[in-house]
C-alpha cells in the first residue's frame, strides 16, 4: 500500500482525481495539495512505486517554473502518452506538461487560462473554474466542463496544443439559437466512442445534457436535457439525476450511467 506517509511517497494527500493511460506503465494523480503524481507500475509483480511529484510554485527538471496546479481537479492523459492535461478552478487555467520519451520525466510546456491566449493567439473567454475534461476518440478535441458551461478545444495531437474554439454559457444560446438553460455547475463530461455525441451533467438543475457534435463545423449543438422528476423522449418519467455527478459507459457503448449526490 502506497500512502503520503510513506518515506519518499508524494502525490497522494487528498487525491481528487487520478488518470491511467492503458497503454503505459504510469498512473498520475492531483491532489488538493496542489500537486501532479507519478507512479510507475512494475510490468512484473504490478506495483507502482512513486516516481515523481511536481508541486504548484515548484519546478520541473528541466527548471520551469509551475504555476497553476493550485488545487488542480482532473488529469487526462493523451493516448500516445506524450501530453498530460491538468484542470484548475482556482487557477482558471488548464496545464499542459509533456512527458521524456527516454526519462519518461513530465515538464511543464503550456498553460491556457481565462481571458488568456490559445496556441493561435485567439483570446480564451471560456475556462471559467474549468473541472472536469475529456478528449475525444480520435484525441483531437478536449471538452472542458467548467462552472458556466463547456468549452471546446481543437488540439494538436504532435505538440499537444490547444486552440480555443467556443464555450457553450448557461443562459445563451448554441450555434443553431437553441436555449441552453441546464448548464450551470456541469460536474462530468463524457463523449461516446463514435465522437458524435457529448454528455454533460449538471448538478445544479439535477440533469443530463446531450450536445451533438458537428466535426464539419467544430460545433456543439444541444439535443435534449433529462432532469430528474420530468419525462424522456419515450415520455418515461426520469428518476436518479438528483445532483447528477459522474458519468460512464457500459463497455459496448450501449448504457450510459450517471451517478447522482
Amino acid at each position: 500500500v502506497l500512502e503520503e506517509s510513506t518515506p519518499g511517497v508524494e502525490g497522494l494527500a487528498s487525491v481528487s482525481h487520478h488518470a491511467i493511460n492503458q497503454n503505459d506503465s504510469f498512473l498520475y494523480t492531483v491532489t488538493e495539495s496542489s500537486e501532479l503524481g507519478v507512479f510507475q507500475q512494475s510490468s512484473d509483480t504490478g506495483i507502482f512505486t512513486h516516481f515523481e511529484t511536481l508541486q504548484n510554485t515548484g519546478y520541473d527538471q528541466a527548471g520551469n517554473l509551475i504555476n497553476g496546479l493550485l488545487n488542480p481537479h482532473t488529469v487526462v492523459v493523451s493516448r500516445d502518452q506524450n501530453y498530460i492535461y491538468v484542470s484548475s478552478p482556482i487557477s482558471v487555467s488548464i496545464m499542459v506538461f509533456s512527458k521524456n520519451i527516454f526519462s519518461h520525466v513530465l515538464n511543464f510546456s503550456q498553460q491556457y487560462s481565462f481571458n488568456g491566449e490559445d496556441a493561435e493567439g485567439n483570446i480564451i473567454t471560456g475556462l471559467i473554474v474549468p473541472q472536469a475534461m475529456t478528449l475525444s476518440p480520435d484525441e483531437a478535441y478536449l471538452f472542458v466542463a467548467e462552472t458556466f458551461g463547456v468549452s471546446s478545444f481543437r488540439r494538436n495531437t504532435s505538440t499537444g496544443a490547444l486552440s480555443y474554439l467556443e464555450t457553450l454559457f448557461h443562459g445563451r444560446l448554441d450555434d443553431e439559437g437553441s436555449p441552453l438553460t441546464t448548464l450551470m455547475t456541469p460536474k462530468d463530461v463524457l463523449m461516446s466512442s463514435d465522437g458524435s455525441h457529448l454528455y454533460v451533467t449538471s448538478q445544479t438543475f439535477n440533469a443530463l445534457n446531450v450536445f451533438r457534435w458537428n466535426s464539419d463545423t467544430e460545433h456543439l449543438l444541444w439535443v435534449e436535457t433529462l432532469q430528474d422528476g420530468g419525462v424522456d423522449g419515450g415520455g418515461a418519467s426520469v428518476d436518479g439525476l438528483e445532483d447528477a455527478e459522474f458519468l460512464a459507459f457500459s463497455h459496448d457503448q450501449r448504457f450510459l450511467y450517471v451517478t447522482s449526490g
